[in-house]
């Protein structure tokens, strides 16, 4: 099935990825298509599994089945670069509230009065209304301190009862810069120049090989990153 995909760089604060709080999961890229049959309010966690790595407010949506977040194997929209390079949600919200195909979406966060990065241990959470029968969950996050690392979930089926769905998602690599085990090509915070150097890669998004040699930015591309947890209210 051909589907529309939600939907490039330079240097972006890492406070972009909260910019959009009030708007608008790990086994594979394409969770059983499966829909829900009626409308519903969700709740919706992210724990953050990594030893040491930040992630940015994961970009949470119900949506019709056609459209995606993201497809294993295919080349990253510009709204997923902006979030897997720079942590820059405000492309992908934007255009996620202006499809017809998504019925609810949101920034999730640990702190509503304080929006920053989701550290390891914290959780994140967001809740979603949905007036349309037939929808399913994407959702999307930076791993900081990478080159254009990210995880998250694609066409997820929502709980249909009281019983929660959760699970735990592996880490991708958008494919759109080169993997560099340096700092100074990671964004800020992650202690290196600042510069935010970039070598473009044109690939398309893939598995990540994970990163030795980093300290706590050190993640194993076989370990699941975060967890989400979607009960229905």
């Amino acid at each position: 099935m051909n589907k529309k995909i939600f939907a490039r760089k330079r240097f972006t604060a890492l406070a972009l990825a909260a910019a959009c709080t009030t708007l608008i999961a790990c086994d594979s890229d394409d969770n059983n298509n499966a829909v829900i049959e009626t409308a519903g309010t969700y709740s919706i966690s992210f724990t953050n599994l990594s030893i040491g790595q930040p992630m940015t407010p994961p970009v949470a949506a119900i949506h019709d089945p056609a459209v995606s977040l993201f497809e294993i194997g295919t080349a990253a929209s510009t709204q997923l670069q902006e979030i897997a390079e720079n942590g820059n949600n405000t492309p992908m919200v934007e255009l996620a509230n202006s499809l017809s195909e998504v019925t609810a979406a949101g920034a999730a966060l640990v702190d509503a009065a304080n929006p920053g990065p989701v550290q390891p241990g914290e959780t994140a959470t967001v809740t979603l209304t949905t007036d349309a029968a037939g929808q399913v969950f994407s959702a999307v996050a930076m791993v900081v301190c990478t080159n254009d690392g990210f995880t998250g979930t694609n066409s997820l089926a929502l709980p249909t009862g009281d019983e929660a769905v959760s699970v735990e998602v592996l880490p991708y690599d958008a494919g759109t810069e080169v993997n560099e085990l340096n700092a100074d090509y990671w964004v800020p915070p992650c202690g290196g120049s600042g510069d935010n150097l970039h070598t473009d890669e044109g690939g398309v998004t893939a598995a990540h090989p994970g990163q030795t040699g980093v300290g706590n930015f050190d993640f194993a591309g076989t370990d699941a990153i975060m967890r989400i947890e979607i009960s229905r209210q």
